[in-house]
Order: structure tokens, then sequence, then C-alpha cells
């Protein structure tokens, strides 16, 4: 029914929904949609990509998991187990990468491997391979503890207030809440901050608003690209968080080869939203995470390097949709921001443990700089049109 009634989708955008319905049913078991429903699966919310929202996002990630899962065809029975009974998020986020990484190397004429045996009774997640190079690849994403899920809740409110004071006042906040306070007293400074937004909006000064707990939000007319996000203070609980998998990781890999692997490293624990790295241009951000994985990867040997970012995030939470891409081949580092199907974008940043980018790093920039076209790639390898013929009123780059 989604499907029949989405006001989003061209007559051509239904066909190509129902053929990738049609697709994860037949790699996930027709019972799939009913198990899912009773098990509350990631798949079925809204932020997943099952057709019940009706938003071109939501159908950008549909018709790009059917396209990976149909280009890879058989290589991806070694996931198939795991993405019909495994029902958990992390689960589900992990296939997900995997198949995201397949997909981008497949474009670039490499083949993938999904947990390969390595011959010393342990598997990885991806190998590829392009002529006699070979890559190893481990996936992790990074999701935050309970106490972080209850403050991401409370973050999302914070936004929305943020958002709707800003709006209505023409103006921008930035600092930091501070730490947490009752509810009460969160509720009074938000009165005095809409209240002081009022008066910047009319006579165009910047007012400080200081808070509760240490808190402090600055109010303008004009938006401070020094500010940091309005919302929790960096505290070491991320950090220690991605050290932790970067010490896991460490530990387990035993690759069989002389090439250490590579780390794609997912981030839902809150490093771009709850840390300065969210009003942070996109050099600033590389030169701050390249600072600090660099003095954490030095301990790890079998570590060769971290493509670090979060999930898609939407354009309008940044300053810009694009941004040109940043890096310094011989330091080893590299940033990038495309735009991804469906008004959102993705940033990525590159890392090695040591040295130059070298090959390897510079095939990893390649696939990530080619993200934003993957998806009309995909579909006309498939005989199906452009997503921008898909769904109303959208435009995608042009490969």
């Amino acid at each position: 029914m989604p499907i029949y009634e989405a006001e989003c989708l061209t007559d051509a955008g239904r066909k190509v929904a129902f053929w990738a319905t049609k697709v994860l049913h037949q790699f996930l078991g027709g019972d799939f949609p009913q198990r899912a429903l009773e098990s509350g699966h990631p798949i079925l919310s809204l932020a997943f990509c099952w057709p019940a929202n009706d938003v071109p996002w939501v159908y950008a990630n549909l018709f790009q998991l059917a396209a990976q899962i149909r280009l890879l065809g058989n290589v991806c029975r070694p996931l198939r187990k795991g993405m019909q009974h495994n029902l958990t998020v992390e689960a589900w986020t992990h296939a997900l990468l995997q198949l995201e990484m397949a997909g981008l190397g497949l474009r670039a004429d490499w083949q993938c491997t999904f947990e390969p045996d390595l011959g010393t009774g342990r598997q990885t997640d991806l190998r590829v391979e392009n002529d006699s190079r070979v890559l190893m690849v481990e996936i992790v994403a990074m999701g935050p503890p309970n106490a972080w899920r209850d403050a991401d809740k409370l973050f999302d409110e914070v936004m929305r207030r943020k958002v709707d004071i800003e709006m209505r006042e023409g103006v921008y906040l930035s600092g930091s809440l501070g730490e947490s306070a009752p509810p009460e007293d969160l509720a009074r400074w938000w009165a005095e901050i809409a209240a002081t937004a009022a008066l910047t909006g009319r006579d165009s000064a910047a007012h400080v608003v200081a808070g509760p707990t240490g808190g402090q939000i600055r109010i303008s007319k004009d938006w401070d690209s020094a500010g940091s996000t309005v919302g929790f203070p960096m505290t070491s609980d991320i950090g220690a968080r991605l050290v932790a998998r970067l010490q896991d990781k460490n530990r387990q890999v035993t690759t069989g080869i002389e090439e250490p692997v590579w780390l794609r490293i997912e981030d839902h624990a809150g490093l771009w939203q709850f840390t300065e790295l969210y009003h942070q241009s996109l050099p600033e951000k590389l030169v701050s995470l390249a600072s600090y994985l660099r003095q954490e990867l030095d301990a790890y040997p079998n570590i060769a390097g971290v493509i670090l970012g979060p999930s898609v995030m939407w354009v309008d939470t940044i300053p810009d949709a694009v941004a040109t891409p940043v890096a310094d081949p011989a330091a080893g580092i590299a940033a990038l921001r495309t735009p991804v199907p469906g008004h959102r974008c993705r940033e990525t940043i590159l890392v090695t443990r040591s040295g130059p980018l070298g090959l390897a790093g510079e095939t990893f920039v390649d696939w990530y700089g080619q993200e934003a076209t993957w998806l009309d790639w995909a579909l006309e390898r498939l005989n199906h049109p452009r997503f921008a013929e898909l769904v109303q009123g959208l435009s995608t780059p042009h490969t």
C-alpha cells in the first residue's frame, strides 16, 4: 500500500520500488517482512529503507540495497543468513556497511569476498582485490551506550528547539548546554533563550545567555563558524569508545597476508553530533580527527588506516551541501563531503596509521569520491532510469 500511495514516486519510480522489494523478498525470504514486523526489525523503521515513509531518501535506501544485492549476486551469500535471522540494529548496520564498500569497489572493478576464511582460524569482514592487489577491511559500527541513547533523545529535543528559535527569530544559536539539569531548570533557560533571541532579532546585537550548569548559549544574527554545537560538551566517553574499537580490532586481526587491515568505522556514538566537530569545516574536522587518530593508531601495528564517518547526514544540518575534497597524500590524510541521493550528504575522513596514503588510501578516496553517483550508475547497470526520474522534483549528480 505505501508504494501504491506514495506521492514522491513517479510511475517509473513505482515500478522500481516494486522491483526492489521483490529483490529483498528473494534474498531475505518471503516471510521476512512478517518476522521483521514481529521483531521490530530496523528495516521497518522510518530511518531505513522499507517504503512506509513517503520521502525520497527512503526510496534511495531501498533502491541502493536492492541494487547492491542484485549486482553483487552470489557474492552476497555469506551475508544472507545473518541478515535473515540476526534482527538487531547493530547486525543490520554492519551488513549495510559491508555492502556499501563492496558496491563502491565493484564500480571500480575490484572483486570482493565477504567474510573470507584467512586460513588462521579467523575471518575478516571484506577482502577486495584487483589483479595482484589485495586489501582487507574490517567493519565497525560504533554505537552509543545506553546513557548516550537517552542523551540522543534529549539532543533531538534540543535541536528541535534550536531550529524553531532560529527560524522564528532569524538568528543563530551556538554554544553548549553544559552538564545535565532538571527539566524545570532547562525549561526556564529555554524561555530565557527564546526571549533573548527575539531581542537579537530586533536589535541585531549578539547576546550570551548563561545556563544553570555551566552552559552558555551565544545568540547572533551571523552564523558563528567558530562556535560549537548547541548540545553536550565533549567528554572522554566518545574518544574512549573509539579507542576501544581500535584496540579490539588490532587484537582480533590476524590477516594471513603481509599488509595490515583498514578499518571502516561508522560513528553512531555522537562524535559528529555531540562534539565541536558539529560546526567545524571539513578541513578543520580533518585536522582534529587526524591528529587524534594518529596519536592512538601508533600503538596498533595491525591497522593500516581508518575510514571514519557518521551515517549519512541531512544537507540542512551543515553549512555547505558539498565541500571540495581535502587531501595531503604525503601526510596520509584525506577528507570528502559528497552529496547522497535524497537531499543528504556523506562525510568521510581517511587517516593512515603512518606514512602517505599510498595506493590503498588513494583507492578508498577514489571509491568514496564516486559515492554521489553510485546509485545512478547501479540503476543504469540494471536497466532502470536514474534516481531523479524515479522521484518527484529531485536531481542528482551526473556520472
